[in-house]
């Protein structure tokens, strides 16, 4: 099947009634080869896991009113696909939503759901268990933390990080509701389980409807202090080793919060214009479309990109590190950027308002992660890394 045959999707369930959203189909010169998670990884320096693990990731999914919901055959036949092993999973029902599938139905979010899964699956090859919260719409992100807070795994299992590829821009947020959410974004990260969260895909102005005169904003919850905001990039079709930031990749200035300390010297030097504000993305990888990711759902194959596939790739990195160290480490925003300097830095492209430069941007933050951001971190953690080869 060739890629313009595939139906290609931007996915960003980040307004109060969300759902998938189609983007403008880009014509044969622009559309390139997908991609699988599992090549994406291999790209980004990802540790290659071999055997299962006792890590999980986290996957929060909220309900629509049509519906939302994972087929377990589209997840069985995509593994086949890549012939990986198939990843264990456990779910958590917050009433009243459930495991609603549709079959991709208009208005639902079952290719959101799809693709969170998949790309965990295949950036560690089905070697980490995914935990999949089924959460309501309203204030389901903040019952699905408190849930996590406690939750005990199967078989000594231990949760490694949060996916969470919805939000809203910083404007129609509930303060008290961000607040809740920001205290339990710590907690969890005092117990070393990081929240990575989508930043959306509208571009400078997180707007889905390309007002221009939409003023600047930022996702909630990728401008917490205590999340991971993830950012995204397009892999230029000339060369797979060359990337510059996505043109719908969200990023800018928090309206809400200050830069917190092990940011703001960095933003204050790179970025003037902040103002002592704190800066998203954090990190960054690949999110366009035109270099996407392939994905089952509903036994069909798609293309999908957003930065709804790069929350997930984010987390599958991480519990992949603390697959690879033996122990779940403390990896944030902090740490990542103590080690900037190891990271790929992005320094072309743009995302609306923002242009991507060397340093520090508001348009894939401090770059993306490769084999020496990830031999630099785990080596932080008394852990000697040498890579292994994949397959993929």
């Amino acid at each position: 099947m060739s890629p313009l045959s595939l139906p290609l999707h931007s996915l960003e369930p980040a307004k109060p009634a969300p759902g998938p959203t189609r983007i403008k189909e880009p014509n044969a010169e622009v559309l390139q080869t997908p991609y699988t998670a599992a090549q994406l990884a291999l790209r980004y320096g990802f540790p290659v896991l071999t055997e299962p693990s006792k890590f999980w990731v986290a996957i929060i999914e909220l309900s629509t009113p049509m519906g939302t919901g994972y087929s377990p055959k589209d997840v069985t036949k995509y593994c086949k696909q890549l012939g990986i092993k198939e990843p264990p999973t456990e779910s958590i029902d917050i009433l009243p939503a459930t495991n609603k599938f549709t079959g991709n139905k208009p208005g639902s979010a079952d290719g959101e759901y799809a693709l969170d899964i998949q790309v965990v699956a295949g950036a560690t090859l089905g070697n980490v268990g995914l935990l999949l919260i089924n959460a309501p719409n309203r204030g389901g992100f903040q019952k699905s933390l408190k849930k996590l807070l406690t939750y005990k795994l199967p078989d000594g299992g231990q949760l490694s990080a949060v996916s969470y590829s919805w939000g809203l821009d910083e404007r129609n947020n509930d303060p008290a509701d961000m607040k809740a959410c920001d205290s339990l974004m710590e907690q969890l990260l005092e117990k070393h389980i990081t929240t990575f969260t989508a930043s959306g895909d509208d571009g400078s102005r997180d707007d889905p409807d390309g007002n221009s005169g939409q003023l600047l904003n930022v996702d909630y919850p990728s401008s917490s202090p205590y999340a991971f905001g993830c950012g995204g990039t397009t892999i230029t079709p000339e060369d797979f080793d060359t990337e510059i930031a996505w043109t719908y990749g969200g990023g800018g200035i928090s309206q809400v919060y200050d830069a917190p300390p092990w940011q703001a010297p960095i933003v204050a030097n790179e970025i003037p214009k902040s103002n002592g504000k704190r800066c998203v993305p954090d990190g960054a990888m690949d999110a366009d479309p035109n270099s996407g990711y392939t994905i089952i759902l509903n036994g069909r194959q798609y293309i999908f990109g957003g930065t709804s596939a790069v929350a997930p790739m984010w987390a599958a990195w991480k519990a992949a590190t603390d697959a690879v160290a033996g122990e779940n480490l403390k990896f944030s925003a902090e740490a990542a950027y103590a080690l900037k300097g190891k990271m790929t830095d992005i320094t072309e492209g743009t995302n609306g308002a923002y242009k991507a430069k060397i340093g520090c941007d508001l348009c894939t933050g401090i770059g993306v992660p490769n084999e020496a951001f990830t031999k630099a971190w785990l080596a932080e953690n008394g852990v000697t890394y040498s890579p292994k080869k994949s397959k993929e």
